[in-house]
């Protein structure tokens, strides 16, 4: 089996014009520095909605069931 280096995109135009669809290989390197910035960052982000959505919670029972 041949194995054809074709890019994404002739991939998809291939696939829309109704074509048997050519294979095509990537590679997605990534630094581990960067992959522990990406996983930093998303931790901060998923941690401070959490958060957030308590914080808005507390304050909306706060005030509907809250004592005035």
């Amino acid at each position: 089996m041949e194995t054809q280096n074709n890019s994404f995109l002739d991939a998809i135009m291939a696939w829309f014009q109704g074509e048997k669809v050519p294979e095509f290989t990537f590679n997605i390197s990534i630094e581990n520095q960067t992959l522990l910035k990406l996983v930093g960052y998303s931790s901060l982000l998923i941690v401070g909605a959490i958060a957030l959505n308590q914080w808005l919670l507390r304050a909306t029972l706060k005030r509907f069931f809250g004592k005035n």
